[in-house]
């Protein structure tokens, strides 16, 4: 047993006797006449300067510097999607005239165009080629045939801000730019007005 009276080496290890009779000697604690130091709250390194967060000037630059980037970059991304989508749509419109190209010279007899469901079926066209329309890079698409005399038209509408121009084709296998009818494609006819040829 330990005494109370302990010598400063005795406050600082205690000693216990175990049944085989050896010492084993705990870890030194804090003697009992000296007070358990209290937790510290850590100082803050440095000057106040590099302690404070960005002032209200500092945070409008930078405000400032990505509006700018934002208005360079917005417009030109805009215009970018928009001849996407432009160059999408005249493609698309070339798929359809080869594809009636394909139908009447195989399917038509030479004498029938199809219709986007008939050029399917046969293979010429995917799925997305269906219905008297579709839509397609934002763009819509209308599809109509007419047997007398025998012609095809197809156009592309652009959907809101997706595109500027609206294009148009007919069985001559020349796509129109900048149609401004109501209904540029209708019962086989291209209305032509206000639009201009494209070179292919």
């Amino acid at each position: 047993m330990c005494s109370r009276n302990w010598s400063d080496y005795h406050r600082n290890c205690c000693w216990f006797v175990i049944p085989n009779y050896l010492f084993i000697e705990r870890e030194p604690h804090i003697p009992l006449d000296k007070p358990r130091p209290l937790l510290e709250t850590p100082k803050p390194e440095g000057n106040m300067r590099s302690q404070r967060g960005f002032s209200l000037i500092e945070l409008l630059v930078v405000v400032i510097i990505i509006a700018v980037i934002a208005a360079i970059a917005i417009p030109s991304l805009l215009a970018s999607r928009r001849a996407a989508n432009e160059a999408s749509a005249i493609q698309s419109l070339r798929t359809i005239s080869s594809a009636e190209s394909t139908y009447i010279g195989t399917q038509g007899s030479n004498n029938s165009y199809g219709t986007l469901n008939q050029m399917n079926a046969a293979g010429m066209l995917d799925d997305m080629f269906v219905g008297g329309g579709f839509t397609k890079s934002g763009y819509t698409f209308t599809h109509s045939v007419a047997a007398t005399p025998n012609r095809f038209c197809a156009d592309a509408t652009p959907i809101a801000t997706n595109g500027i121009r609206i294009f148009g084709i007919n069985e001559s296998g020349l796509i129109w730019q900048g149609l401004t009818a109501a209904t540029p494609c209708d019962t086989g006819v291209l209305d032509t007005t206000g639009g201009s040829p494209i070179q292919n």
